[in-house]
């Protein structure tokens, strides 16, 4: 069990079942408080054979070194971060996607999870993965036709690559809710239950970090919350929160650096749609580049 130390108290994480424990009764000084954040994102690779509408990846060939990510993951270890988050474009697609989640796993104490289309998921690719990851996320924004539109894939075949996961590794299913999408919301957590995901994260739709959905959708949202909330456990995004009134889990005090984003082309942002970055030269000073990063 991996111990960060932060503004909230001692927070203890364990990466193969996912449990987060506070002690928010501890005060820490100051100079104990680790200045880096619970999670780090990372796109492994710009590259994706899909093209959903609306995806605001960028759209190239960018893709960041394998023995870089290595001495990265290290560092971000010995610095306190709980957990990475792989994602692209498609991280399935990196070359040695396997090999680095392995690597990571055995030799830093950091969780793991990717987010996925999976349909480049076979069983062979599956089995690789087994003990080296924390959780599958599976991208799901709809079903049928819904799916078939956004994804130029169908969803039964998605389903079968469910199915060399499930009861190997937990996974969970990540929903993009666009604007007077909230019943399509229903019919995914209707899914997600009857195939037993871990979760759901509702992730509402937005450009360039602006949010689509109107003011009825948010309260529409309201009412899927709590009607699903003893079903299935249900996420949303941090950025989110605000606008729902929803109880969401709440493990943090507001000044926690929560969250950093790390770019395809090794650029060092706050989110993964921020249009500004640093770019990490050094990963032995990537302390030095949090603290920037919050300025920017």
């Amino acid at each position: 069990m991996k111990l960060r130390k932060e503004i909230s108290g001692l927070h203890y994480f364990e990466r193969k079942s996912g449990i987060h424990i506070l002690m928010d009764e501890v005060v820490l000084d100051k100079n104990e408080i680790s200045n880096s954040p619970r999670i780090v994102s990372i796109a492994l690779t710009n590259i994706c054979d899909l093209k959903c509408h609306f995806c605001y990846a960028p759209k190239n060939k960018e893709t960041l070194s394998f023995e870089n990510l290595k001495r990265l993951s290290k560092k971000l270890d010995e610095i306190g971060v709980l957990e990475l988050t792989f994602g692209g474009g498609e991280p399935t697609l990196y070359p040695n996607f396997t090999e680095l989640c392995n690597w990571i796993w055995n030799n830093t104490s950091l969780g793991i999870s990717f987010t996925t289309h999976g349909h480049k998921m076979t069983k062979e690719f599956v089995e690789r993965l087994i003990g080296n990851v924390s959780m599958v996320r599976f991208s799901i924004d709809g079903v049928e036709p819904r799916y078939s539109e956004i994804r130029g894939k169908k969803l039964s075949d998605l389903i079968t690559k469910i199915e060399f996961v499930k009861g190997k590794i937990p996974f969970g299913i990540n929903c993009v809710v666009s604007k007077n999408g909230i019943m399509e919301l229903e019919k995914v957590i209707e899914l997600a239950i009857s195939i037993s995901s871990e979760n759901i994260l509702i992730i509402p739709e937005h450009h360039d970090g602006v949010f689509q959905l109107t003011e009825n959708d948010w309260l529409e949202l309201d009412k899927v919350i709590e009607k699903y909330d003893n079903e299935i456990e249900l996420l949303v995004t941090h950025e989110a929160a605000d606008f729902i009134k929803s109880k969401t889990l709440e493990i943090s005090n507001s000044k926690e650096f929560l969250f950093s984003h790390i770019s395809a082309d090794n650029q060092l942002k706050n989110n993964s749609y921020d249009k500004k970055g640093i770019e990490i030269k050094n990963v032995n000073k990537i302390e030095n580049y949090f603290n920037q990063i919050n300025i920017i």
